[in-house]
């Protein structure tokens, strides 16, 4: 029988947030493989323009790691129409 693994907290924005603040970062970009084996990915950009690079390259990070972007949870702080 195989373990039962612990559910994967997502990584929050705000973990991002407080880096580009602390380090004083207009793009933030933080991915992380679970124990699930599941691709985790938060993003931050100071304005939008930044926010929507700091997506795109989470996207590209976490496909390369072999994520599943049909699977993705998007939790969004800016309009979904950018």
């Amino acid at each position: 029988m195989e373990p039962i693994l612990p559910v994967q907290q997502p990584i929050p924005v705000q973990a991002a947030v407080e880096i580009a603040r602390k380090y004083n970062k207009r793009i933030v970009v933080i991915t992380a493989v679970g124990d699930d084996g599941y691709v985790h990915t938060a993003t931050h950009g100071v304005t939008i323009e930044d926010a929507k690079v700091a997506a795109s390259l989470g996207e590209s990070l976490n496909a390369a790691l072999g994520g599943d972007l049909t699977q993705k949870i998007v939790f969004q702080d800016l309009p979904i129409d950018l």
